[in-house]
């Protein structure tokens, strides 16, 4: 059973506490979110650090929790296709080679306009890394074609677009301010 359905809007509690701990080999585990369908505002404790199957565990689990539900077990998507016909098929080599890893975390972060909602409240940065680099990345049958040259650099694009944006939001509220008084 899923911890959560788009098709009915259900939520099981105990299978979504159930997967806010990852059990690891030797009944040890990790916490990856601070309780039910949020994130914790810090990234999850040394999962950069934790050895690497261990980091691809935490990614899975992720995955089946937060991605699944639309994009499939295996990746495919094919299901919610029929309906949206822009759902990527991460087993495709092709789509795989188009797409840096900063896109796809922007895109679970920010979410895909209304294809696909954000999930900034409810994953941090580091998670959404985990999971594009551990669990969207391992459905690439030809993992070489992911080091193809691609057009531009997205994340220092993206960073210089931040920093635009956050500038016109500083002068917009300043000429408010400023309107306001007499």
């Amino acid at each position: 059973m899923k911890p959560w359905c788009p098709r009915t809007g259900m939520v099981a509690g105990t299978i979504v506490l159930t997967c806010m701990v990852l059990l690891l080999p030797g009944g040890s585990g990790i916490w990856l979110a601070a309780g039910p369908l949020q994130a914790s505002s810090s990234a999850s404790p040394a999962a950069t650090s934790l050895p690497l199957t261990e980091r691809k565990q935490a990614a899975r689990a992720l995955y089946e929790h937060r991605c699944q539900s639309c994009h499939e077990e295996d990746g495919t998507g094919s299901l919610l296709r029929a309906r949206v016909p822009q759902t990527p098929d991460f087993t495709n080599d092709r789509w795989q080679a188009m797409r840096s890893d900063p896109e796809l975390i922007v895109s679970i972060l920010e979410g895909k306009g209304t294809r696909m909602p954000s999930f900034r409240s409810r994953l941090s940065e580091e998670q959404a890394q985990t999971i594009v680099e551990h669990a969207i990345r391992s459905f690439a049958p030809h993992r070489e074609l992911r080091g193809a040259p691609r057009v531009g650099d997205f994340g220092r694009q993206f960073h210089q677009l931040e920093q635009e944006l956050a500038n016109l939001q500083r002068q917009f509220r300043d000429l408010s301010e400023t309107a306001k008084q007499p």
